[in-house]
């Protein structure tokens, strides 16, 4: 049986992709190249480094699941490996969505979000406790956010605190205080033919969750207040 939306672990998934795509339709084309807020990343590389985020948190459901059924010592010393190669890492991690922001075009940023949401979405709807509990010893050097020791579930829940925490250094003049809207797996993936067409700017960007106008807010649909500030 699928996990209610209203579930804190599905529905701060789900909020990510809304949001995103909220912020990506809304970006004025000449701001995307400008410096973004306290990184070395322009506003489209720090877009892009907001999607890989939440690329990580699906690749840390199987990399977790495996290596919660080696003996201890293997996360340990793995984590140990990676914590040694913080400084290199870091480097690769400014580069890489240095270059894939610059390579990947704002739709298909979107359509990246949007798949490895429902993919995430769709196994935990159903990930029972169990499966939800396995997980490693991780990398703290690597991210604040990451924790001695993670579980399943506290990969899925590190994911809206990473895209928090960099959604605050976005430097766009429409990026708007964080709204929730509340929206289904299947609401949230069927954008207006118009937005396929490419005529966001003409006609705004119409989904089941809402309609999206050009500066980027949403109309329509249940709006909770602003959450907490990311770290």
């Amino acid at each position: 049986m699928a996990v209610p939306d209203s579930d804190p672990v599905k529905a701060d998934l789900l909020w990510i992709a809304a949001d995103f795509r909220r912020i990506v339709v809304g970006a004025p084309a000449d701001e995307l190249d400008l410096p973004s807020n306290g990184t070395r990343w322009t506003n489209r590389q720090l877009l892009f480094h907001m999607v890989l985020g939440q690329n990580i948190a699906l690749a840390g459901i199987p990399l977790l699941g495996l290596f919660s059924r080696l003996p201890p010592p293997a996360s340990r010393n793995w984590s140990r490996l990676l914590d040694s190669c913080a400084r290199p890492y870091d480097w690769v991690n400014w580069a890489g969505s240095a270059a894939g922001g610059q390579v990947l075009k704002p739709a298909g940023m979107l359509g990246m979000m949007d798949r490895t949401t429902q993919i995430i979405v769709n196994w935990y709807d159903h990930a029972g406790t169990r499966a939800l509990d396995r997980g490693m010893t991780m990398p703290v050097r690597w991210d604040p956010y990451f924790l001695p020791w993670m579980s399943r579930r506290d990969i899925l829940e590190w994911a809206p605190k990473h895209y928090r925490h960099h959604r605050a250094q976005l430097s766009l003049t429409t990026l708007q205080p964080e709204r929730r809207v509340r929206c289904t797996p299947a609401q949230l993936l069927r954008p207006h033919p118009a937005w396929e067409r490419g005529h966001a700017a003409e006609h705004g960007v119409f989904t089941e969750c809402g309609r999206s106008n050009r500066a980027g807010m949403f109309d329509g649909g249940p709006v909770d207040g602003p959450g907490p500030r990311p770290g």
